[in-house]
């Protein structure tokens, strides 16, 4: 039992070790008004920006996107959550590179969704960000 314990904490820091966390601030007029947490852990990026307690007086915003990927950060499903003040959005994107299609599908007004061609390279915001800088870090 003692063995089995410590191989699931090794395992359990293991893997903040290895997870990729940043915490950024987006600030307006030089106040914090929106707090974002990236992190890369196991082919998948998750982001959520939420506004902050100074900020949520005039807009509210949560926001969450979410980015399985394989090799090169090319995603297989990328999923966009925004809930702001006035906008809300709820879609799935699935990549097909077998068919160079991604199909969109929204839960909030199906008519958004659709199927639409894509390059065999084509990333989601995210993954995007995530390959130039591998990208960029390899070419040092």
């Amino acid at each position: 039992m003692k063995k089995f314990s410590f191989l699931f904490i090794w395992l359990c820091v293991a893997s903040l070790i290895f997870a990729e966390k940043m915490e950024l601030s987006i600030r307006y007029l030089g106040l914090p008004v929106v707090k974002v947490l990236i992190t890369d852990l196991d082919s998948r990026i998750t982001v959520q920006a939420d506004a902050t307690r100074i900020a949520s007086i005039a807009a509210s915003m949560n926001n969450d996107y979410i980015s399985l990927y394989s090799e090169n950060y090319l995603p297989q499903i990328y999923r966009k959550i925004i809930d702001q003040k006035d906008y809300q959005e709820d879609r799935l994107i699935n990549y097909d590179r077998s068919k160079l299609l991604a199909h969109r599908i929204s839960y909030l007004d199906s008519d958004k969704n659709l199927d639409y061609a894509i390059k065999p390279e084509s990333r989601d915001f995210f993954s995007s960000l995530f390959y130039l800088r591998k990208a960029c870090d390899q070419k040092k």
